[in-house]
């Protein structure tokens, strides 16, 4: 889940002419905007239930509010330039995300900060599980490559282990991943799959990707995966068919109906790249089989980000 808190603080100031600017009291009306959004996560609750409020003012004077409400109004400061910071916490009182803030407060004025509360920093593993039927793949070779919104691609290395598995733990640092995975007899690639990974600080992001149902080399090629997502994007699909004659084809569009800002594509099938934008047209030139187109979602901005996915035939006739 990807969230940014936006907390809106409205400082008010009453005068009083018989009484000193050192006492002059004022007060802080408080209001935390929470948007949520989901995506692989660690089995960790990173929805935000409460936040603890702190403000550190001039003379050394502080209040702190344990709150869950979105609206609150802290009263009785002191004028001059206070420091506010919040913590966000799960509702197993763990902080999961931080932000803080300074405003500086007049006399019979009202002022305003905003404060943008985001996860925290850090590094969390990332386990990833490939299972495949090994009287089916007699050379298997697992790939894998790790796309960040920006910087260098990561590379994570497998370790086969008997009865075609095959693991790979990765420390990365927190953020939102694109995952393209791919599963090769020797140098054909029998299966594939794309995903939207999320990385939280200190905690493991764990996937198993099912490829037991795999078709020969020279034949067709059946993608069996079953990942539970909670994707930060929710990305509809419109124009997919189960099944299509050899030589025909589907034109497919991708949607966010929930989002409002710009959101991008990209599509594969079976892992390979099948082409960018809303639209992708796929099937024409496919040989019969079982495969799996994939699109990924992501905003503009790169901090969020979605996948959604669809596996169809292409019969002979």
């Amino acid at each position: 889940m990807k969230y940014i808190l936006t907390a809106l603080i409205i400082i008010a100031l009453g005068i009083s002419c018989d009484m000193p600017d050192t006492t002059t009291e004022g007060s802080i009306n408080l209001s935390i905007n929470n948007v949520d959004g989901r995506s692989l996560l660690p089995v960790f609750d990173m929805d935000a239930d409460s936040y603890v409020i702190e403000g550190i003012g001039p003379s050394s004077s502080s209040f702190t509010l344990n709150t869950a409400s979105v609206s609150n109004l802290i009263e009785e400061l002191y004028p001059g330039d206070w420091t506010i910071s919040i913590d966000a916490l799960n509702v197993n009182s763990q902080v999961i995300g931080q932000g803080s803030g300074a405003v500086s407060v007049s006399r019979g004025e009202t002022s305003s900060v905003n404060i943008i509360v985001k996860p925290l920093d850090g590094t969390g593993p990332l386990d990833l599980t490939v299972l495949w039927d090994i009287n089916d793949i007699a050379d298997p070779v697992v790939s894998a490559r790790l796309i960040p919104y920006s910087g260098s691609e990561i590379s994570p290395l497998f370790t086969e282990t008997a009865g075609g598995i095959s693991s790979s733990l990765t420390t990365l640092d927190a953020g939102y991943y694109t995952l393209i995975l791919q599963l090769f007899e020797t140098d054909t690639v029998v299966m594939g799959a794309v995903e939207t990974v999320r990385i939280v600080a200190e905690q493991t992001t764990a996937g198993t990707f099912d490829f037991t149902e795999v078709n020969s080399v020279g034949g067709t090629i059946d993608i069996g995966i079953d990942v539970d997502l909670d994707n930060p994007i929710e990305v509809s699909l419109t124009g997919i068919v189960d099944t299509m004659v050899m030589g025909s084809s589907m034109i497919v569009t991708a949607s966010a109906p929930l989002e409002t800002e710009t959101i991008s594509y990209m599509w594969y099938v079976n892992g390979s790249s099948a082409g960018s934008g809303a639209t992708v047209t796929v099937g024409s030139t496919f040989d019969p089989g079982i495969y799996r187109l994939d699109v990924i979602a992501l905003a503009t901005d790169g901090s969020r980000s979605g996948s959604s996915n669809h596996n169809f035939t292409i019969t002979s006739e």
